[in-house]
């Protein structure tokens, strides 16, 4: 209940719904899943892990969770790869994804249903008339449909300001806009596409590189079950792509074959140049998210090609 996602629009909303809500102390799969079997569960919230560990153990018990109507998430970007599963192992759930910010108050974009599996990439329409949305270059302009720069965010749901840090809230809110850290698209139909946040982007002698994207095409993968791409230091270059992936037991997966896997879905330029492989689930922090910066630390200290 720290994280906007739990403490909006699934606690604050259940009391408005007169609705149960059930909490789990420590996230487990097999444990949701009896959980929504028991008490008719109908709206499950998590993070995209969350969701696809529910999937695979679904799927691998063949269990039916019939109570279920919405599967959701929030807190980071649901692989695209992992969209059409999720509505083929719970057939008529509403697949959805949602995005917000503990600054925007959780309120932010949606989509859902057959919207989302027919674009299972974007993250969905900002919600009318709370908002209003630009997608802005360096220089702060607005930038035309089509065009990648940073989100910005008008909003009576935004903050009002960062608690006692003047200079961080100067630099988030101006003039009544929020910018959001995430770089992103926003096309002609007014469907936001969220690449990656700012931070997260892979600067590779000069090429910008989102790590979303290269994990998103690592997820095609039918031995990939997770993915997670960083920075990896390089004297030449600056920056180059590592990756570190759960995999199925058994997988013969070396950074060759993983390459040219890729070749038809990402540039050259966008390939990892370092690969870890492990059958563990990777390093997730309090929120069952991918920790990129722990991976990346744990990954770092021990030897790869």
């Amino acid at each position: 209940l720290f994280h906007v996602t739990a403490t909006h629009p699934v606690f604050l909303l259940s009391i408005g719904m007169g609705a149960r809500v059930i909490l789990m102390g420590k996230w487990d799969a097999a444990e949701a899943a009896r959980l929504i079997s028991t008490h008719r569960v109908t709206r499950f919230l998590g993070v995209p892990t969350q969701t696809a560990d529910l999937r695979a153990y679904v799927a691998a018990e063949g269990l039916h969770l019939d109570s279920l109507e919405m599967l959701g998430s929030g807190g980071a970007k649901r692989p695209p790869a992992d969209v059409t599963p999720l509505a083929e192992t719970f057939p008529g759930v509403g697949v959805a994804s949602g995005w917000g910010m503990t600054e925007t108050n959780a309120a932010g974009a949606t989509i859902v249903g057959d919207d989302y599996l027919a674009r299972p990439d974007a993250t969905g329409r900002l919600l009318p008339p709370l908002h209003e949305v630009e997608i802005r270059g360096d220089d702060g302009r607005a930038l035309p449909p089509g065009a990648v720069g940073e989100l910005a965010v008008k909003s009576p749901m935004n903050m009002r300001c960062y608690l006692n840090q003047p200079e961080a809230t100067a630099k988030t809110l101006v003039d009544g806009w929020l910018l959001t850290g995430d770089l992103a698209t926003l096309d002609a139909e007014g469907y936001l596409t969220i690449l990656d946040r700012k931070k997260n982007i892979i600067i590779r002698g000069g090429e910008n590189i989102a790590a979303l994207e290269v994990e998103a095409a690592l997820h095609h993968h039918p031995d990939v079950i997770e993915a997670g791409v960083f920075p990896v230091p390089d004297p030449r270059l600056g920056e180059v792509v590592g990756a570190c992936l759960q995999v199925t037991p058994g997988a013969d997966l070396t950074l060759e074959k993983v390459c040219t896997f890729l070749d038809d879905r990402l540039a050259r330029f966008k390939h990892p140049a370092r690969l870890w492989t492990r059958t563990a689930p990777l390093t997730r922090g309090a929120t069952a998210k991918t920790d990129r910066r722990a991976l990346a630390r744990e990954c770092l200290e021990e030897n790869a090609p």
